[in-house]
């Protein structure tokens, strides 16, 4: 994790925690002593990054080999580390604003950020009316994923333009969802082509004054890490046919010295007839054809 953060990686994801996927770990013993004694089978690990710089990291871990950390999971944690650092990075202003101009420029500064961060953010954001579900502002991000090159372009447009027909009931649940903090949900958006994708969703409420509300709406693109999780899923699958693999052909070779052992005593018997040895070795040479070929 030391290492990780130092070189600035994003993440550090480990589905199934074996000798196999911790290996870059043997120069960090301690680190590894930790992950055995407390029995970590999944681990997802995110560094706390705000403000360009980073303040910490945060580890999820599992202990149930059932259900290892998913695409799903991690994108969810990433939205996690974000708002923790970003609350960290606020904390830490805010101790350090002495007096009421100094807190001013700070605010100041930190919605400069925070307009910059709308623009220049890899994750879509979208700023959506409480009312009639239309979007107001979208970031460059945003509309890339949708197919869009401006993002004035989809400024006006309603909401549910970007959703297949089988999905517009979510507009209706916006509201239920931050009411109830359901958190981030699973969807799948349209591009302007035609073509869809899986997307991580989040919607946050704008309290605007007693009556006026509009949605954060916050979109990520989940093809890379659902096509990360499909080949750990193939990974896994291609592991139990080797391990059952390796059990048949043991089990094959087992009956096979059995045959070939028997054969032997057979074609050693002085009492056989002549045309039951050429049966014997018919036998015996089908059981070492099985054997070579097991």
């Amino acid at each position: 994790a030391t290492r990780d953060r130092q070189s600035s990686r994003e993440f550090r994801w480990i589905p199934s925690v074996n000798e196999a996927s911790t290996r870059f770990l043997q120069r960090e013993p301690e680190l590894l002593r930790l992950l055995r004694d407390f029995d970590v089978t999944s681990l997802m690990v995110l560094p706390l990054r705000s403000g360009g710089r980073i303040w910490g990291a945060m580890a999820f871990v599992r202990h149930d080999r059932t259900t290892p950390f998913l695409a799903a999971d991690l994108a969810v944690a990433q939205v996690i580390s974000r708002r923790v650092a970003v609350a960290i990075e606020s904390a830490h202003l805010h101790e350090r604003s002495f007096d009421q101009e100094s807190q001013r420029g700070r605010l100041e500064d930190a919605l400069q950020k925070w307009i910059q961060v709308f623009d220049l953010a890899g994750w879509g954001a979208a700023v959506v009316d409480g009312t009639d579900r239309r979007i107001e502002a979208v970031n460059p991000a945003f509309a890339r994923l949708h197919g869009y090159s401006e993002a004035d372009n989809l400024t006006g447009r309603l909401f549910a333009e970007l959703l297949p027909s089988d999905r517009m009931t979510e507009l209706d649940d916006w509201g239920e969802s931050v009411a109830n903090q359901s958190g981030p949900y699973e969807s799948v958006h349209l591009r302007v082509d035609g073509s869809t994708f899986p997307a991580l969703t989040n919607v946050t409420a704008l309290e605007l004054g007693p009556k006026a509300v509009s949605y954060v709406v916050t979109v990520q693109d989940l093809t890379e890490l659902k096509r990360a999780e499909e080949r750990t899923r193939w990974a896994q699958r291609m592991e139990a046919v080797g391990r059952l693999a390796g059990g048949v052909a043991h089990e094959v070779n087992n009956m096979m010295t059995i045959i070939i052992g028997f054969g032997d005593l057979l074609s050693a018997a002085g009492n056989l007839p002549p045309d039951r040895h050429r049966d014997v070795e018919e036998i015996r040479k089908a059981a070492l054809r099985a054997a070579k070929i097991t």
